[in-house]
């Protein structure tokens, strides 16, 4: 539901919020105390439910800002334009040009991302998270202000990004058809509490989870709403 802690939950494991107890481990590391760029340095990748694109400047441009992560090469390098960052700056458009492939937007690569309809921009934020080499990818409702059509091409890109790529994927979404379609565990917020956890049928079938839904006590007809809403 809304308001149950799931982006703060983002927060605390990207580092935008400081838990006031407990611990953030990562890759087998407690980073409670590590610094955003340090956590995406690790491998942390993610979106946001309010898209955070440079308009003015092309997709492939947008993607390209992410390449900057993974690069050692120092400010007076890039300023004399040396050798080095020449090499580095082709590798990193080499990344992008194989990243748009793998997204399917090749077509749009010379597009200002400003010119793009909402549903393509919702898959070059994916792109550009995978830019930054994430070992771990934080999607924050990334089908919401989709259509019916435009949420199955992302859930096949989701799909691809876990079976092809081996990324985990931590997943924030209120589409529950998307979520039950993709998703190995599923573990329902309520008021900053987990309720509920397990495979999809199991939480489907939680009667915590069909009250949080619908606000009520669960009964056999509240059953029934909350199951006609999933596969």
């Amino acid at each position: 539901p809304n308001g149950a802690g799931k982006t703060t939950a983002f927060n605390v494991v990207s580092g935008f919020v400081t838990p006031i107890s407990g611990a953030v481990r990562l890759f087998g590391a407690d980073v409670t105390a590590v610094p955003v760029h340090e956590r995406t340095a690790l491998g942390v990748g993610r979106t946001f439910q309010v898209l955070q694109m440079f308009p003015d400047v092309t997709v492939f441009e947008n993607l390209l800002v992410a390449a900057h992560l993974h690069s050692d090469i120092g400010v007076l390098s890039q300023l004399f334009v040396t050798g080095r960052s020449l090499e580095a700056e082709r590798e990193a458009r080499q990344t992008v040009r194989e990243t748009l492939h793998l997204i399917g937007l090749d077509a749009v690569a010379d597009t200002p991302a400003g010119d793009l309809p909402f549903g393509t921009l919702r898959i070059v934020d994916i792109g550009r998270a995978l830019m930054t080499g994430s070992r771990l990818l934080l999607l924050d409702e990334p089908a919401s202000g989709l259509d019916e059509r435009e949420t199955d091409r992302l859930a096949e890109l989701v799909q691809m990004i876990r079976t092809e790529l081996g990324r985990a994927i931590l997943l924030v979404e209120h589409d529950v058809r998307f979520v039950t379609g993709l998703s190995d565990v599923i573990y329902v917020l309520d008021q900053g509490t987990i309720i509920s956890s397990g495979t999809p049928s199991q939480v489907r079938e939680d009667p915590a989870v069909i009250a949080a839904y619908l606000g009520e006590s669960p009964t056999q007809e509240g059953h029934e709403v909350l199951r006609a809403q999933t596969p």
